[in-house]
């Protein structure tokens, strides 16, 4: 697997999609872990979903625009694929915290884009954001988890009016704001 990311990463670094790191450590992430599962899955006999470098990078570079049909399709092809490894037993569990987190923002983004189910989506991104800090207090992105939490909680208070909602996301982005000084979310939380 490490010798198919390292590949990866050359493709990726090459292929002139605009990606900060952290981004960039998920889709490798995500990746290695693509490379880890078998040829075949024994309940249907087909290839994994994931399907190698160049999907990955339409994928990415599709979910960039949160709008439009295919923005929906590829963020729903990659709720599926995380979906699919987190529930594998091949992946490691140090990676599952950076997936979920990943799962989490395209959940949030699924509700940002409106329609009927907004709200269920993002109750769904909170909760796994939620999952995420209270299984994994020291994951390195506890910062960027935090912040999502509240984002999701903040964004469902504004669709559905509900008070308390605003107030569980206020005390998120206080969170934010004393217990990770040096996040580059601290502005952001001010703001929300």
């Amino acid at each position: 697997a490490k010798a198919a990311a390292d590949a990866f990463i050359k493709a990726y670094d090459g292929a002139k999609v605009k990606v900060d790191n952290e981004e960039r450590a998920v889709v490798v992430a995500e990746l290695a872990a693509a490379r880890a599962l078998p040829a075949t899955t024994e309940s249907s006999g087909r290839a994994p979903s994931i399907t190698g470098e160049t999907e990955v990078l339409r994928l990415l570079s599709l979910s960039r625009d949160p709008t439009g049909p295919a923005a929906d399709q590829a963020r729903r092809e990659s709720m599926e694929r995380l979906d699919g490894l987190l529930a594998s037993a091949v992946v490691d569990e140090s990676r599952k915290s950076e997936m979920r987190l990943r799962l989490a923002d395209l959940y949030a983004q699924e509700g940002r884009a409106g329609g009927a189910d907004a709200d269920a989506w993002l109750q769904k991104a909170a909760k796994l954001y939620a999952h995420v800090a209270a299984s994994d207090p020291q994951f390195e992105r506890i910062d960027e988890v935090t912040f999502g939490l509240g984002q999701s909680l903040r964004d469902r208070a504004l669709l559905t009016g509900d008070v308390t909602l605003h107030g569980q996301a206020n005390a998120e982005f206080v969170r934010v704001v004393k217990s990770y000084p040096e996040s580059g979310r601290v502005s952001d939380s001010y703001l929300l």
